[in-house]
Parts: C-alpha cells; structure tokens; sequence
C-alpha cells in the first residue's frame, strides 16, 4: 500500500473509532426542589441520581438545588412543565389544579407507606386518564413516594373528636377536611409558617405533617402533646418528574438504566424511611416536655365512621366539577392498595 493511502486509511480508522466517544458526551441534568437535603425523600432522589451516574459511568451527571433555591413548593410543577428545571421533586397537592387526579390517596385508606407508594406507581402505569395527566402537562413521571403517616401536634392533649371543637389547625388536603367535619377549624398555612404559627400561639394545632419529618422540623419541641391523628394514615404523594421534552431527548439507554433504578426505589424508600421513623421515636423517648396522648380504637374508629367517605365523596365530586372520571380512579388505588 503506497504510503499517502495508508496514511489516509489509518486516519480514518482513528476517525471512526471516536464516533462513539462523541456520542457519549456529558448528560447534565438540573434538579430542583423546594425540600431540604435532609427529608427522606430527597435522600432517596440523591441515591437515584447517584445510581444513574455510577451506573452510565458518569455520562450522567446532575446539578442540585435543594430547599426551595430554585423553585419554590407551589412551583416545583408548573416550573418543570415550562422547563425552568429538567427534573424536580415536589408535592402534587400544592397543586391540585394541575394534577387533580393525582391527589387520589385519601385518608383512612391505609396506613401502610409502602402499600401507598406501590399501588400509586402501578395505578400510573395502568390508568391511562391518570398518565395523561402528566403527560399532557410536560411531565413525566419518574417514581412517586408517600408520606407516611398524619401526626397532629398541640398544646392541649387530644384524644377525642369534643377536644377538636373549635381548634385552629394548621391543615391541608384531605385532612383538613376530615378535621373540618370533626369540628376543628383547618388553617392553610405552608409547613415553616405553620410551625412558627404554632410557636406564636396564633394557631392551636399542627396537621398535615408525616410522623418523621414532624419531628426533624422541630414540632416535638415546639408542641406539648402529639398522637396519631386518628389513624388517618398516609394521605399524599410526592413525586420526582422530569420535563418531559428532556427526558423524550435522552438516549434510549440512558433511560433504560432510570428506569432499572426507579424500579428499585420503593425498597430504598422503605429502608429510609424505617430508619428515619426510628430516630424520630428515640427523639420523642428523649424530650420530656412533649405528652403522647393518643385517641382510643374506639375513639379512632369513631373519626372514620364520621369523616372518610365524605371526604372520599368530596373528592369524587371535585374530580366530577374537573370533567374528570375520579370513581375508577379511587377505586383502582384502593384495590391496588
């Protein structure tokens, strides 16, 4: 071979072989929430971030913003729609104009996290009316986790439905409308306005909160008594999504691999949380000026026979005022639960 064709020859071989390194380059993904980096959930986001970018041998790589730097609680979702982020985590009842449908757990459906988290995951991938609701919005939805269980927090003991008449309690979703049924007054008030409010004395109790993030937000020191709520149990989401432009742009093997690790989040959630739920009790047997006074069977049981179905029936006709089919949707979830 003449010595200018070799040379051509084996500069072109150089030039294929680094087609597939162009084709690898950097994925960079920015995420946001308006969470802390030390809730459970995003604990959970921050190992699946690190399992996609060990396990793409860091093609994958991701830019955070935690607490509320970048969007805001009530703007975690319209601002992935618009793409102010590529993937973020945030609460789907802060939005409940947007993804009405997606506020489908309800109290008193079950106080089991995990049974929530999976059959949500599962009511996603097979209710069609549900996944639209993402989809037709820019989202796409990566895994949706559940808060554990609803605690309520005073200054007076609480344990049964005569203690809540009258009550101011800070309250959201669901719960607040339970505790209106029961007599209570539910204020709306974000999660630190509601415990500087209960600080103040400007409201006398404090819902809506799961058991663990209650007490690392302080609600044990600030609160006299605590308990149960009732067994009002798990009563929303919160979910990581990406934009969804961004995630139909990445490479069929970069989602596949997001995929395999959001498949293993359930497990890694539930292990967290295990955790987080026993440091949050061993806090609890360490401060002595809080008083868990909790309802009765009786007195719980009492709660639910007064409140959940209208709070179910309420749901089902806000869905119906959307133009929205929420009876096969609350029916799956609960069978799937």
């Amino acid at each position: 071979m003449p010595a200018r064709l070799h040379r051509l020859v084996f500069t072109l071989l150089i030039w294929s072989t680094s087609l597939p390194v162009l084709a690898q380059d950097t994925i960079e993904i920015t995420y946001a929430t308006y969470l802390p980096q030390s809730f459970t959930f995003v604990q959970v986001d921050d190992w699946f971030m690190n399992e996609v970018t060990e396990r793409t041998e860091g093609r994958v790589q991701f830019t955070t913003y935690y607490g509320a730097s970048l969007l805001k609680a009530l703007d975690v979702f319209p601002g992935l729609s618009q793409g102010a982020a590529d993937l973020g985590t945030g609460a789907p009842g802060y939005n409940v104009d947007m993804l009405p449908l997606s506020s489908v757990i309800q109290p008193y459906i079950t106080e089991q996290v995990d049974a929530a988290v999976q059959a949500f995951i599962d009511l996603y991938a097979a209710n069609d009316a549900l996944r639209n609701e993402w989809e037709s919005r820019n989202l796409h939805l990566v895994y949706a986790l559940a808060a554990v269980e609803n605690t309520l927090w005073s200054d007076v003991p609480v344990t049964t439905t005569e203690d809540l008449q009258g009550m101011r309690i800070r309250a959201t979703l669901g719960i607040a409308q339970s505790l209106d049924i029961l007599g209570a007054t539910p204020v709306a008030l974000g999660m630190q306005d509601g415990v500087e409010a209960l600080k103040r004395g400007a409201i006398d109790g404090f819902a809506s909160l799961p058991f663990d993030l209650a007490v690392q937000v302080g609600l044990h020191e600030v609160a006299s008594h605590g308990n149960d709520a009732g067994r009002m149990g798990v009563y929303g989401i919160v979910a990581l999504a990406f934009h969804k432009p961004v995630w139909d742009g990445l490479p069929p093997e970069v989602q596949q691999v997001m995929a395999e690790v959001a498949a293993e989040v359930p497990a890694k959630f539930l292990e967290l949380t295990n955790e987080a739920v026993s440091e949050a009790v061993d806090t609890l047997l360490e401060t002595e000026s809080l008083t868990v006074a909790r309802p009765s069977e009786a007195e719980n049981q009492r709660w639910k026979e007064a409140s959940a179905q209208q709070v179910w029936d309420k749901w089902l006709a806000e869905m119906e005022a959307k133009g929205l089919e929420g009876a096969p949707v609350l029916e799956q979830f609960i069978e799937l639960v």
